[in-house]
């Protein structure tokens, strides 16, 4: 008969023994997450739920190899015992903000200016508050595991509620608590099990399990990358997601960024690249912005843009693009986004494009081909709310088209506070939102987009298109040039003369059509 070796659900295991291997340091708590202790309101509301005797959620502990040993972070404010390495190795992957805050309340300790020992079991409600004790009415929950303090208390007590206060210290002294432990597998598959069978509250991503995997005393990647963003948001870029630099970590180090090679990088390996890596996706970013039109980080059409670039960038050791080598890294810049190809098994298309880049710096001729299956229908059911690659990447090739000003003819300069909101349905439309809403028309979709700054978008408020664009056509001298800058079809024929949505639309979705196929034709 076959067995299962690799799961095992431990019976017996009581809230004490749990709270005593944490104490000891044989349970260690990764800290995953900043705030990994609840408020009391949210600990009372648990110690409610444990007295009542409902069910509190399973826990999910991982006896790991001892290679792993350095997958644990000490928590200074818990001060525990430093564990023995000698021994096995358990983790706590699900239910550390249970089991810190109960050891918190346990011990009564003071956590962020929070006093844990002021939680208290009110005898005559026989229900938990975040009160301080009196012992007589409200007993300190942490006193209840305190031999000397507890008889203290107790012998003061009515015969009532003494009952009351033995019957609480039974309770939890015998909680059964649901354990799950798994063994026998390495972090990458721990990462893929945790996933699956978590599926209420916060997930550990794996940036989360990167970001613990690499810590010590020394160094923290995610302190790292948050003073990093500070230097981009600086500039108008705006911050990077934090999985972008881990992504580009791992290129440069393992050669590949998917998950096992990730959580496979060591604190060592990162701090020696640190500053090429971070002046690699530097240079990344300053190419994008100059030649791609991505003028902010939420312009991006995907994340794993910036690891393939900033490895080029690291990998060929330049500071600049040479003129072959910027209209191949464009090319597929271009192809990428319109394709879609990262929508999908990022990580394995990532790992393809960065040996096509490597084969571009050994200077071996290469193409990127990568089908682009873009009809104009397909652009006018883009609308302005999705999360869409193909929106942003419009986004892009509007900007690089250098934008002017519908009145003044002057470059409008889009990575300023004005286009912080640019998916707001209400802004930056060519037919404006409120005469759409007259004409029972509630749709915004990318090509009723344009750059539009603030004030002019408030001057032109709800006034019919073939009104606006007249008074501006009188204005500006050079009024063909600008329109042809934002892609807006201006001729005889155009749908802005006579108010026609519809066959703007259509116009408009043509016109962006064919400098997408300009973009992505060889």
């Amino acid at each position: 008969m076959l067995r299962i070796e690799r799961i095992k659900v431990e019976p017996g295991l009581k809230l004490g023994d749990i709270m005593r291997d944490v104490e000891r340091g044989k349970l260690r708590v990764p800290r995953f997450q900043r705030e990994f202790v609840w408020e009391r309101s949210k600990v009372v509301k648990l110690l409610d739920s444990m007295y009542n005797q409902f069910p509190i959620g399973s826990f999910f502990f991982w006896n790991a190899p001892r290679k792993y040993s350095k997958f644990f972070r000490n928590i200074a404010e818990l001060n525990l015992t430093q564990p023995d390495e000698r021994e096995d190795l358990t983790f706590i992957l699900d239910g550390q903000q249970r089991i810190t805050s109960l050891y918190v309340t346990i011990k009564g300790m003071v956590m962020n200016g929070i006093n844990y020992g002021n939680v208290s079991f009110d005898l005559e409600n026989e229900e938990f508050t975040a009160r301080s004790p009196d012992n007589s009415r409200y007993v300190a929950f942490c006193n209840l595991f305190n031999y000397d303090m507890f008889f203290k208390i107790y012998n003061q007590l009515s015969d009532e509620k003494k009952k009351k206060l033995e019957k609480c210290k039974y309770i939890f002294e015998n909680y059964p608590l649901s354990i799950v432990i798994v063994r026998d597998l390495e972090l990458d598959d721990v990462c893929e099990v945790f996933e699956r069978i978590n599926q209420s509250g916060k997930r550990l991503s794996l940036m989360d399990l990167v970001v613990a995997n690499t810590w010590s005393e020394e160094f923290d990647l995610r302190e790292k990358i948050k003073s990093f963003n500070t230097t981009l948001t600086s500039t108008g870029f705006k911050e990077m997601d934090a999985e972008a630099v881990a992504e580009s970590l791992s290129l440069n180090i393992k050669g590949g960024s998917t998950r096992s090679m990730q959580l496979q990088m060591t604190t060592d390996e990162i701090k020696n690249i640190w500053n090429e890596t971070i002046a690699s996706v530097n240079l990344t970013v300053d190419f994008l912005r100059s030649n791609l039109g991505v003028k902010r980080y939420d312009y991006l059409p995907y994340r794993g843009i910036i690891p393939i670039i900033a490895y080029y960038f690291h990998k060929s050791k330049n500071r600049s693009v040479d003129l072959a080598h910027k209209k191949i890294i464009e090319d597929w810049f271009w192809r990428v986004s319109f394709s879609e190809r990262y929508s999908s098994a990022a990580p394995t298309h990532m790992t393809e494009d960065k040996k096509l880049f490597e084969e571009l710096i050994e200077g071996k001729t290469i193409s990127v081909d990568y089908p682009v299956n873009l009809n104009a229908e397909n652009i006018k059911n883009i609308k302005m709310q999705t999360t869409s690659a193909i929106k942003n990447a419009v986004l892009c090739l509007l900007a690089t088209r250098e934008p002017r000003h519908f009145k003044s003819n002057t470059p409008i300069q889009l990575d300023d506070s004005y286009f912080s909101d640019f998916n707001a349905p209400e802004k930056h439309h060519i037919f404006p939102a409120s005469f759409l809403e007259q004409q029972k028309i509630w749709e915004f979709c990318l090509p009723n987009f344009c750059f539009i700054p603030a004030e002019l978008n408030k001057e032109i408020s709800g006034t019919k298109p073939s009104e606006y664009f007249s008074l501006l056509k009188a204005q500006n001298p050079e009024f063909e040039e600008t329109m042809a800058t934002h892609l807006i079809p201006i001729d005889p024929d155009s749908g802005i003369w006579t108010d026609d949505y519809s066959k703007f639309i259509d116009q408009r979705a043509t016109l962006l059509k064919k400098e997408i196929d300009s973009l992505t034709s060889h």
